[in-house]
């Protein structure tokens, strides 16, 4: 399969947002926050990854300390067949990631019992596990990352990372991100992250992988 591997355009952002809202679908973490129906999963990852418009001005090249006060839109790395975005991975900029920006409040894991797929309470235990495992030091937080699941398997994904670590490399930054199957972080493992921590929620195990500058 010939495909084109690069730093995506802003027109190129909602398509890459749709490949991974359909990759991720099946995910752990979907399934543990809206349950076993697949079209309730489906319309919670659309909606999860969908973004406003994106501003016109072009921002990569402020990483090194030329970023605006206001924190930036995540930027994607992603692969393109025949003019079509087929995968994707995002990057928020340090302090600009949604555990960053996550109010105090919603950082205190909930007491009593576990609510059902689709309750706030879900989502609330989701959030404070990943406020509690951040990453204390600046860096780059990385997802959503997905390939279009025809394509999966074919080394699509590596070569996005591989672009992206890149960047990271160039940059001089940490990349951090969490991930829920033990697949991914063999995956990501290939790619120089190592785990810094572990949680579990019932039926949710989740990594913490960070990867240091080369």
């Amino acid at each position: 399969m010939t495909h084109e591997v690069r730093l995506l355009r802003h027109d190129e952002r909602r398509p890459a947002a749709a490949v991974a809202a359909r990759a991720l679908r099946d995910d752990p973490m979907f399934v543990y926050l809206y349950g076993t129906d697949p079209v309730v999963r489906m319309g919670a990852a659309y909606s999860s990854f969908r973004e406003p418009p994106a501003p016109a001005t072009p921002w990569w090249d402020r990483v090194r300390g030329r970023m605006p006060a206001a924190p930036p839109p995540p930027t994607v790395w992603g692969a393109v067949v025949q003019g079509h975005v087929v995968a994707g991975a995002a990057v928020a900029a340090p302090g600009s990631c949604f555990v960053d920006l996550l109010p105090p409040a919603t950082t205190r894991l909930p007491g009593g019992p576990e609510g059902p797929p689709g309750s706030p309470d879900r989502q609330a235990r989701v959030l404070a596990t990943l406020a509690a495992h951040h990453c204390p030091d600046r860096h780059w937080h990385v997802g959503p990352v997905g390939v279009e699941p025809g394509l999966q398997g074919r080394g699509v994904g590596s070569a996005v990372m591989r672009l992206l670590c890149d960047a990271m490399d160039e940059a001089g930054e940490i990349a951090f991100l969490e991930t829920e199957t033990p697949e991914n972080v063999v995956f990501y493992r290939r790619l120089g992250f190592e785990v810094t921590g572990e949680a579990q929620l019932p039926g949710l195990p989740l990594w913490f992988m960070r990867r240091d500058p080369r």
